[in-house]
């Protein structure tokens, strides 16, 4: 099997989260990505290394079971290979989403609507076609590209990418072997390569989320600190993916004010309260018509 090739995304992706970090992320006009490795369960983003490990360099399955097909030599740049993915290139943060709509999983794990923690459930809707436009998918920085949406190229910022929850669907490292022989240039292709797919690899255990993912850089730079281009809560940086393609416009070039779509309320969430903030908030930055807020259908008490 090959990679799966890159999909398109629904035209909205949801962000489940509280109306406390709704309020700070309109605000803020930005979301806040993670490092992986501060996740709840990190576990899940080096789901991919373990598949990886088990098919691939000298200790992989094969070989312990005595009968490997390929050669010991590919094996060896196969090891070298994951060495180096390990240590240099397994680094970044990202931000989440759902293609999930009101999913009670999702607004039990991230809504809080269990423990009615932080003012109630929400869940952004996102127009994926604006996240592109805020990512600068497959454009160079130019002195035409808006302010915003530099910072967020300079940080790493990729296109939204759906998670893989098929295992069997890896990068075939050994044929590339076989064909092109061991290079630097190929190390530092397929390095990038399998990072991608790690990054894109989740347990089908967890296939109900329906996840996609937006990457960042993990390195942080002076510019970075220069620019505030992150915040620091607790102890932990956290980088900034710009909402607005302009600092002083939250609509010039989206199709969506802040490229959101909808705001939906969850279970057991005071709806009419939140769509009275959202209507407010829209208005008085920028006098636009804020999305629609409508409220979860799941009879949830």
């Amino acid at each position: 099997m090959t990679v799966e090739t890159a999909e398109i995304p629904p035209k909205t992706l949801w962000h489940y989260t509280t109306f406390d970090t709704l309020t700070q992320i309109l605000n803020s006009r930005s979301l806040l990505a993670s490092d992986f490795r501060d996740t709840n369960d990190h576990s899940e983003v080096l789901y991919g290394m373990k598949i990886l490990r088990a098919c691939l360099g000298a200790n992989n399955s094969f070989a312990k079971q005595g009968h490997d097909p390929v050669p010991h030599d590919i094996r060896e740049h196969e090891e070298k290979i994951l060495m180096d993915l390990a240590t240099r290139f397994m680094f970044g943060q990202m931000i989440c989403f759902s293609e999930a709509t009101d999913s009670l999983s999702m607004w039990r794990g991230y809504g809080q609507v269990i423990t009615r923690g932080g003012n109630g459930g929400v869940a952004i809707g996102f127009d994926s076609a604006d996240l592109q436009t805020l990512c600068n998918t497959d454009q160079a920085i130019s002195e035409q590209t808006p302010l915003n949406i530099s910072l967020n190229t300079r940080a790493g910022f990729k296109g939204v990418q759906k998670i893989r929850y098929n295992a069997s669907e890896f990068p075939q490292l050994s044929s590339a072997l076989s064909e092109e022989g061991y290079s630097p240039d190929l190390h530092l292709r397929w390095t990038a390569k399998l990072a991608d797919f790690i990054k894109h690899c989740k347990d089908g255990a967890f296939q109900e989320e329906q996840e996609w993912r937006v990457w960042g850089s993990g390195a942080f730079h002076r510019s970075d600190i220069a620019e505030k281009d992150y915040t620091i809560i607790g102890n932990r940086f956290r980088r900034r993916f710009h909402l607005s393609a302009h600092p002083d416009s939250i609509g010039n070039d989206l199709t969506h004010p802040l490229a959101i779509r909808e705001i939906r309320t969850g279970p057991n969430t005071d709806h009419e309260t939140i769509k009275r903030f959202c209507d407010t908030w829209f208005r008085v930055n920028g006098s636009y018509d804020g999305p629609l807020v409508t409220k979860s259908r799941i009879p949830f008490r």
